[in-house]
């Protein structure tokens, strides 16, 4: 009996040791080498005006290099997609990517990599609360994780839960002007109360958004 137990959980450690293979690429280095591999790197950690990120790389679609754009202002920080079509900014501090090329681990360094295309395919983003864009471009899914927020019109504090709106528009800096809209039909303009917005996103990622890096939200329906 003992030896019926230990076996299976030899079997069990080693389905454990294999739950992570490795995900299948193409590695383009900034010289126009092309190295399709396996990627080891289990998670890319980003950081941005929303924090610091650990994005898993089975659910990478690709990495893009500030070098591998023409540089300008807007273009020297690295964009990442996932594979449900979100889009995010921000410096991948990495030093490393590791990976398996042809049957040998390889470590290459950041600096040398243009991008990297990620096999994964691609995810109909599903049981998500809202869609929401940023001003520099970046977007996201995900379901906020608070009911509803309260808005200080020109006549009062109004609290409005977040299954009632269709829309919510971000105008202006410092105390930001939001225009919501209401599926029933209803506009209200106003500041929101909140010092931010928390979101769970489809990559498991739990984030928290000032409201003046938001361009807007819109909610699913």
């Amino acid at each position: 009996m003992h030896s019926r137990t230990r076996f299976i959980f030899f079997l069990l450690s080693l389905a454990a040791l294999s739950l992570y293979a490795g995900i299948g690429a193409t590695v383009h280095m900034l010289n126009g080498d092309a190295l399709p591999c396996e990627i080891q790197t289990e998670y890319f950690s980003v950081v941005n005006n929303l924090g610091e990120m650990f994005l898993p790389a089975d659910l990478l679609a690709e990495i893009r290099f500030p070098e591998a754009f023409t540089v300008t202002a807007k273009q020297s920080l690295t964009e990442i997609r996932t594979v449900y079509g979100e889009v995010f900014r921000g410096f991948v501090t990495n030093e490393s990517i590791t990976l398996l090329f042809y049957g040998g681990n390889m470590d290459i360094r950041r600096g040398k990599i243009s991008k990297i295309l990620f096999q994964n395919a691609p995810v109909a983003p599903k049981e998500y609360q809202a869609t929401v864009t940023l001003r520099n471009g970046d977007m996201f899914y995900g379901n906020l994780m608070e009911n509803g927020t309260k808005i200080q019109t020109s006549y009062g504090i109004v609290e409005l839960p977040f299954k009632n709106m269709k829309r919510i528009t971000f105008e202006g800096s410092g105390n930001v002007l939001s225009k919501l809209e209401m599926i029933e039909g209803g506009t209200l303009q106003g500041v929101i109360k909140s010092d931010y917005l928390s979101f769970s996103l489809l990559t498991g990622i739990e984030i928290s958004v000032v409201p003046d890096l938001i361009l807007n939200i819109v909610f699913a329906r």
